[in-house]
């Protein structure tokens, strides 16, 4: 009986130390004349594996990794929620931008995100 109340004990203590998921960074290509749709770089960080990772109207269920690529974005505010294996969620809205500028160069913009929606 002991043997299975410090099994039980141990578990417990242990499940509850693991850090809070949290977002890392948002590294995203905007529209341009060389980019059609827009594609951004998700990075968290704590939690427990698998995540479900929605981006947009994208949804990724029962990723292993704490970082994903998500291509084919249009114009305007996206979601991004990431829920862990222990119903643990964060969300954030993010903005993919058209530029009307022939001379803009694709690349990785800064790390922005909007403030989180309230629901």
């Amino acid at each position: 009986m002991k043997k299975l109340v410090c099994m039980l004990f141990c578990s417990l203590s242990c499940a509850a130390r693991q850090t809070p998921l949290r977002f890392l960074k948002f590294p995203m290509n905007h529209i341009n004349a060389q980019n059609t749709t827009g594609q951004i770089q998700v990075t968290i960080d704590g939690g427990v594996a698998p995540y479900t990772y929605i981006v947009g109207n994208q949804a990724f269920p029962n990723e292993n990794t704490k970082q994903i690529l998500v291509r084919g974005l249009s114009e305007g505010i996206q979601l991004i929620k990431v829920t862990d294996r222990m119903n643990n969620t964060i969300k954030t809205n993010i903005e993919i931008l058209t530029s009307t500028g022939a001379s803009s160069t694709p690349g990785l913009s800064d790390n922005r995100a909007l403030p989180a929606p309230r629901y």
